[in-house]
């Protein structure tokens, strides 16, 4: 571009008038090569990787943030940016995306069988068979246990990458934009994802999915990290989420934990209510134990002094009676010590009674 500024400045010419005044075919030149200039001038931001194709032969790769030159030639040199930041994708896509109905009942609203713009279906991989025998840990299979069953599910997964090299990944993924890159890369960790889940998946049970989890996951990183060696990209992270067994699974697997609880809860308070009535009566038996031996404590106690037991049962009797007397009645009867002096001369009598048979009975009995 210099050259054919240099040649054209030194040329002579009449020029052209263009808007009243009159132009050298150097001024235009000029004029022309400043704009070219201004237009190959090009920035790379601080989360992005830029390179320069010609004739998509690389030739440069901007490293550093800042401007930089690209001669503009459109179709003959190629400005490519794909961002440092890591990419996520989750397939088969987002919850809110995923069509979650029967396919029968959608395809028969659908008039070209081919679902609305951002719907997807859910990737639906069968389990392995119940097991039986040693579960491990002392443990055994159960055919009670819901989830020791073969069945299809619905399951998903994510992927986050990072592209590292950024011609290694052009020239491997391939594709004549950045944005058509990207989605071969969608497109190759989704067959892969799901050629894995296939293979974990249908080897185990529902309980097993869930519980190994884990493996399942390092089991799909491995795979990944194999699929991505050559591509000058990382895989950061990987991991199946949740598989999802229906939503009336769910609900039945729910009700199964909420009977057995309310049975449980049952057994627990019938046993509480059991040893409350139990400690209750052993409580008020210790009591009365406890009672009737400090009584015979106090009559022995008193007939050491001298004191007549008959009296103290007495006085204890008035006082039972006397705390639900009528307060007319217990009055009529002398109070507390009249009470007494009843009570105590009736035990005497009943006690002689007991003692010494009267003689009218003797004699009843004789003439008998």
């Amino acid at each position: 571009m210099l050259t054919v500024v240099i040649v054209i400045r030194f040329s002579t010419g009449p020029g052209v008038e263009h808007f009243g005044l009159q132009w050298s075919w150097s001024g235009l030149a000029t004029i022309l090569a400043l704009l070219h200039i201004f237009a190959s001038i090009k920035t790379r931001s601080v989360d992005e990787h830029v390179g320069v194709t010609i004739f998509e032969m690389p030739v440069l790769e901007k490293r550093s943030p800042g401007p930089f030159l690209a001669p503009y030639f459109p179709g003959m040199v190629k400005v490519w940016r794909i961002t440092q930041n890591v990419l996520q994708n989750q397939f088969p896509g987002e919850p809110e995306q995923i069509e979650w109905r029967d396919e029968k009942e959608v395809l028969n609203e659908l008039k070209d069988g081919k679902l609305p713009d951002g719907k997807v279906w859910p990737i639906r991989v069968p389990t392995g068979p119940a097991r039986e025998g040693d579960r491990g840990n002392g443990l055994k299979w159960s055919n009670d246990d819901p989830f020791n069953v073969q069945m299809v599910i619905s399951a998903s997964f994510y992927t986050r990458y990072r592209v590292k090299n950024l011609f290694q990944f052009l020239m491997v993924v391939g594709g004549d934009t950045e944005k058509e890159a990207l989605e071969r890369v969608v497109k190759q960790l989704r067959d892969s994802g799901e050629r894995v889940l296939l293979n974990e998946l249908s080897s185990r049970n529902l309980a097993l999915v869930i519980e190994e989890t884990s493996k399942i996951n390092q089991s799909m990183k491995d795979a990944f990290d194999k699929l991505t060696e050559t591509w000058g990209a990382d895989i950061v992270e990987v991991g199946v989420l949740m598989p999802s067994p229906g939503h009336e699974f769910n609900m039945a697997v729910r009700e199964i934990g909420q009977t057995k609880a309310r049975a449980q809860q049952t057994r627990i308070t019938a046993a509480a209510e059991e040893y409350r009535l139990t400690q209750e009566g052993t409580g008020r038996g210790n009591a009365n134990e406890q009672e009737i031996a400090g009584r015979i404590r106090g009559l022995t106690e008193a007939n050491k002094a001298g004191i007549d037991p008959v009296v103290i049962i007495a006085a204890t009797a008035a006082q039972d009676i006397a705390k639900n007397a009528n307060y007319a009645y217990f009055g009529e009867l002398g109070g507390l010590g009249g009470i007494t002096d009843a009570i105590a001369k009736t035990l005497k009598q009943g006690g002689s009674n007991t003692q010494k048979p009267s003689p009218a009975s003797t004699t009843g009995g004789e003439s008998q």
